[in-house]
């Protein structure tokens, strides 16, 4: 039990992609056999990534695991807010612009699904 064990989780989840599969489909599963205490597999199931930083891990791996569980759209928000006690900081943003910029992060979401997401090569020639 500990940091260490948490802490390798999250890495494992950072190598391979398909383990954050496995991981997403059964936690209980993925987690099994793991030297975790109850709270410590609670936080990694939540990915409760402020009472993983309370708790000791490292905040460069919470800031890692957190887009491959969420993904990337919402990470700045998202995130940022549980790690500021459910506020998210203003960013010297305004709220309107919180607002705009999380409109626009959706908007592209759902046109990359209606268009498909434009690959690395395509963006270079563009």
């Amino acid at each position: 039990m500990g940091v260490s064990a948490i802490e390798r989780v999250l890495w494992e989840l950072g190598e391979k992609e398909s383990r954050v599969e496995k991981f997403k489909a059964d936690p209980d599963g993925y987690l099994a056999g793991r030297d975790l205490s109850d709270q410590e597999r609670r936080m990694l199931k939540e990915m409760d990534v402020k009472s993983l930083v309370d708790h000791g891990v490292s905040s460069m791996l919470t800031m890692m695991a957190w887009p491959l569980i969420h993904g990337v759209d919402e990470l700045p928000f998202d995130y940022l807010t549980q790690m500021n006690d459910g506020t998210l900081p203003s960013m010297g943003l305004k709220p309107v612009q919180h607002f705009g910029l999380r409109t626009f992060l959706r908007c592209r979401k759902i046109w990359w699904g209606l268009v498909g997401k434009p690959n690395k090569k395509s963006m270079v020639d563009m």
